[in-house]
Parts: structure tokens; C-alpha cells; sequence
């Protein structure tokens, strides 16, 4: 029910002033996302064009790249299949031109900025009313997720200022919007800093129903507690791949709900899960592609890499933006929403094997979490350092023997591919994060080749 602003005036409600926009992209996100496919498209293309037109008038970037275009919005996809991908060292040039001037009804701007996991700042301007779709954006999430919003939601993730042996930070709720619409329960956070043994003790002491955080992190709470350590309903996964065995290891050992959540610290929410497992694009404020390496959209099924083009905030031309993931395009949904889907978002380019010819595949890291493996080590990562060179980080169980380290290779060469040489390194102790506290299973070292651009 929705919550008054006024403790006379209960209903119908008086809507809190500070959250009316973010209320009314919320009522409105509510209705478009059962429109018709074809009424969504002509609803996108009339918001694309006013923002390429908006982008050719104050973007150093793209005016010269859409000068003597149609604009109009009868053209504007194929306008927008025109324009390069932005890529991140992009966006990080602050002489590149995409910050913008907006006019009054986009409200005032707010300084963004994300390091990644691979440690490289990027920083983005984005206005007031790309901020309150976005929040709109997670209270339709919630509601997707058919979340109790009274219960107690925890979070264990980066870009917390807290140490390691800091205690939870406990808040009154949730999120301000949600509390101000709709009401809202306590909430804590715990930086991803912090050990599995500290995370697990802390959810057993505040307690909480739902618990957000890395992929990562949640195999790592998961293999040091089969059981459910607080009466946990669901678990939401961000900021990584989420790998359909643990989703299904979580499900069947701590009986729980797995909601996996697509987004970014540049875009806000990119897809979202409705209740029958499928990835919805955002498309009220995204349009996302997914593209083959010659930029051609990829066919459902076929992986590529999530392009977006962001809609609503002006302040920095973020068209066709390459996020860096690769994702597969999915087929309609039977939950009746037109919005596009995502079968899978599989990772980060930076998962992918590179072989001394330039190609590219998927590891196949299942063979990693076989019976083999979780005997011998308790955490483990592959990088590969030079173009037949993976080194294999590991944090055993008991002494490797030789016996052990001719198995350890040969599902590494299983997984990666027979003409890799394989190096060991162990650690004592947990093996080390990215910059953002996030934990990639693989990673490629080697300097990036470049990639197409029209």
C-alpha cells in the first residue's frame, strides 16, 4: 500500500514531494512494461531521437558523427546502427566531449564514479531525472521479486567505507524512496572486505531475510556453510556472472530463492529476472544490443557484446556504449512482457581464453568445480599471463602431492585448452580480490587487441 506523506491525510496518500518523480516513472514503469512489442519500439524511437538529437547539438563527441543525419524518429535506430561504439578509455577521456549541458527539466547533475574491476576510474555526470527512473527501475524490481519490503535486507559489497573488522552499518530502511512511497524494514551492510567467517557471524547476529552480494562471495559463504546461516528467503546476485550451478547449489542447500540482478555503476539497472527466470531489459531508459565483433546484432542464443545506450541522462552521452560484458539474446517471454530479454549474461571480455591466433572462448570452469577439485583445494583462479600460459592460483586443502599437481593441470588444459602450459602458485590464505573487492574465477592478462569500430 502506499504510504502518505501526512499522518491526517492517509487516503488516498499525499505523495512526499522529494520521490513524486520517482513515484511517477514508477507508476508508469508498471503499465509499459506489458505493452505491445511494436508500441515499445515507437515509444524507444521517439525518446532515441530527442536523444541523438540533444547529442548532436551538445557533444563535442557525436556531433561531428551524426551531422547531416536524420534524426527524426521514423530513422533513429538506424541512425543510432551508424554511430562507433563508445568504449571505456572513451569515457574516461574528460577531453572526449561527452559531458553535456541539460536543460531545467532534467534537474541538477551529481558526480558518479566506479574503478571497475580492473581498477580504471571512470567518471559520469547524471542528472536528477536518470537517477529517479533508475530508483524507479529497483522498485519495480522488488515488486518483480516479489520481496517483502518490511523483512530485513542485508548487503555485502565494494564501495563501503569499512574495513575488514568493521561492524555492520545498520540503516532504517531499505532505500529513502522506498521508505517514503511505500514503507520499508531495517537494512545493514558489511564491506566485501571483511572475512567469509566475519560475514557469516554477522548474518547470524543482526539476521536478515534477504542477502544481495557477489557470486563470488556467495560460493564462498556457501562452502563454509551448507546450511542456511539466518533463515535466508533469497539471495541476489550482482556485479558478476552468476554460474547456474552455484544458483542451483544455493537453491538446494540453503533453500533459498536466487535472483539475479544485471547492472552497473554507469547505467543503473540493465536487466532484471521476472518470475520466470528471464532477463528483462530496462528498455523504458536502455536500449541495450548485443553485437557480433563486426557490430551486426547477434541472433537469440548467440553471444556478443552488451552495447548500451542510455536514454534518460543527458548530462553524458553514453550511446552505444560497450560495457564490456557479452551477453545472449533470449526469444520472447511467456510472462507476458514485451520488454527484451537476455537468455544469459555469461561475463566479462575479459573471461575469455585468448589463443595465440586472436580467437576467443568460454573456459569451461564447470570442470573446476568437480569432485577432483573441491577435494584438493578450497578456492582457486586461472589467469592467463602469456598467450600459452595459464597460471593457476590455488588455496589447497593439505599438501599437493605430485599425483595431485598432475591432476590440478590436467583439468586446467581440460578447461582452457591442451596447448597451455600451467603454472602453480598457492596462498596460505584467501586469494586476492580485484580493486572492487570482486573475485573473477578466470581472467585474461593479456593487453587488449583492440576491437572493431565503425
Amino acid at each position: 500500500m502506499l504510504k502518505s506523506a501526512s499522518t491526517e491525510l492517509r487516503w488516498p496518500a499525499v505523495i512526499d514531494p522529494r520521490y513524486a518523480q520517482v513515484f511517477a516513472a514508477f507508476v508508469q514503469l508498471e503499465a509499459s512494461q506489458w505493452l505491445p512489442a511494436e508500441r515499445l519500439r515507437a515509444l524507444q524511437a521517439v525518446q532515441l531521437a530527442s536523444r541523438l538529437q540533444h547529442a548532436a547539438q551538445a557533444s563535442r563527441w557525436f556531433a561531428p558523427r551524426l551531422a547531416g543525419i536524420d534524426l527524426q524518429a521514423a530513422n533513429a535506430f538506424a541512425a543510432l546502427a551508424t554511430l562507433p561504439i563508445l568504449t571505456r578509455a572513451d569515457l574516461q577521456d574528460p577531453a572526449a566531449g561527452l559531458f553535456c549541458e541539460v536543460g531545467d527539466a532534467h534537474g541538477p547533475t551529481v558526480s558518479l564514479s566506479t574503478s571497475g574491476s580492473t581498477g580504471e576510474p571512470v567518471k559520469i555526470l547524471c542528472t536528477l531525472a536518470a537517477q529517479a527512473l533508475r530508483q524507479a527501475f529497483q522498485l519495480r524490481n522488488f515488486a518483480w521479486h516479489q520481496l517483502d519490503t518490511r523483512k530485513t535486507y542485508a548487503s555485502i559489497r565494494s564501495g563501503l567505507k569499512l574495513g575488514p573488522e568493521s561492524p555492520p552499518q545498520r540503516a532504517a530502511n531499505w532505500n529513502a524512496a522506498l521508505a517514503a512511497l511505500f514503507g520499508s524494514g531495517p537494512s545493514w551492510s558489511l564491506g566485501i572486505n571483511a572475512p567469509l567467517e566475519r560475514q557469516l557471524a554477522a548474518l547470524a547476529g543482526e539476521g536478515a531475510h534477504y542477502l544481495a552480494s557477489y557470486p563470488s562471495n556467495l560460493r564462498g559463504l556457501l562452502e563454509l556453510s551448507p546450511d542456511n546461516p539466518c533463515g535466508l528467503e533469497a539471495v541476489i546476485s550482482a556485479g558478476e556472472a552468476m554460474d547456474p550451478a552455484l544458483a542451483e547449489a544455493l537453491a538446494q542447500a540453503w533453500g533459498v530463492r536466487v535472483l539475479d540482478e544485471y547492472s552497473s555503476e554507469e547505467l543503473g539497472p540493465i536487466a532484471t529476472l521476472c518470475e520466470r527466470g528471464r532477463f528483462h531489459c530496462m528498455a523504458e531508459g536502455l536500449i541495450v544490443e548485443i553485437l557480433r565483433q563486426d557490430n551486426s546484432p547477434c541472433a537469440p542464443g548467440e553471444p556478443g557484446r552488451v552495447v548500451v545506450t542510455d536514454l534518460r541522462n543527458f548530462a553524458t552521452a553514453m550511446i552505444r556504449y560497450a560495457t564490456n560484458d557479452y551477453a545472449l539474446p533470449g526469444e520472447a517471454c511467456d510472462c507476458g512482457r514485451a520488454l527484451p530479454t537476455l537468455a544469459r549474461i555469461v561475463g566479462r571480455e575479459r573471461n575469455l581464453v585468448r589463443l595465440p591466433d586472436g580467437s576467443r572462448f568460454w573456459p569451461n570452469l564447470s570442470l573446476m568445480h568437480g569432485d577432483a577439485m573441491r577435494e584438493r583445494l578450497r578456492q582457486f583462479q586461472l589467469l592467463q599471463v602469456a598467450p600459452t600460459t595459464i597460471r593457476l592460483r590455488l588455496r589447497p586443502r593439505r599438501a599437493l602431492s605430485a599425483e595431485d599437481r598432475a591432476v590440478l593441470e590436467e583439468t586446467v588444459r581440460a578447461a582452457c585448452g591442451a596447448l597451455f602450459t600451467v603454472e602453480l602458485e598457492a596462498f596460505d590464505g584467501p586469494l586476492p580480490t580485484g580493486p572492487n573487492g570482486k573475485f573473477l574465477e578466470f581472467q585474461c592478462l593479456l593487453p587488449d587487441a583492440g576491437q572493431a569500430r565503425r
